[in-house]
């Protein structure tokens, strides 16, 4: 129907292009990028943030870790972020806290920045998370540095609930637990 081919074509327009997508992909790999290449990249995530798709925001933000700084394109991904958080993935949840923690803290105390990551926490709260995805979350998690108690008292629960962990599933969510400041009671208890 021609509603639904203009809704794909408006779609279109509000994610990056394809050439845009594949200049990000071949910086987040390291390859360098033009000066060009770079303002092209900026421009779109200024213009088109408000909109941007979640896989995007987080290509984008990969590139800029990799290979540039720029505080203002940061800042509209990371607002962007906090609107995506409640229906993101878990992956891409974790993917998102990765890219903002690794910036330098004056950017991390930055209002955006720190309500991007606090909507990512509550939709980390939120996920239902097997053996894999709880492992996969405190990897995330010791590898960032802080993280508020009640994440890690909520993580701690859920590890409790978990009726599937194998032996190296133990010891991995031990070590992580321990890496972020020690293993909260009821989970210590069961894993002694």
């Amino acid at each position: 129907s021609f509603g639904r081919q203009r809704g794909v074509l408006l779609g279109a327009q509000l994610a990056l292009s394809q050439r845009q997508r594949e200049w990000a992909e071949k910086a987040m790999e390291g390859e360098p990028l033009t000066a060009e290449h770079w303002i092209d990249l900026a421009e779109a995530a200024l213009e088109k943030a408000a909109q941007l798709p979640c896989q995007d925001v987080l290509v984008l933000l990969s590139a800029l870790d990799r290979q540039a700084e720029d505080l203002s394109v940061t800042l509209v991904l990371a607002a962007r972020l906090t609107v995506l958080a409640p229906t993101m993935a878990l992956e891409e949840i974790l993917d998102a806290w990765q890219l903002l923690m690794r910036q330098p803290p004056a950017v991390r105390k930055k209002v955006t920045v720190m309500r991007a990551l606090e909507e990512l926490e509550l939709s980390l709260r939120q996920c239902p998370l097997d053996a894999t995805g709880l492992t996969q979350t405190l990897a995330c998690l010791a590898a960032g540095g802080a993280t508020r108690p009640e994440l890690l008292q909520r993580l701690a629960r859920q590890a409790l609930e978990l009726r599937d962990l194998g032996y190296q599933e133990m010891v991995a969510i031990e070590t992580y637990f321990e890496a972020l400041g020690g293993l909260q009671e009821p989970l210590d208890e069961l894993l002694r």
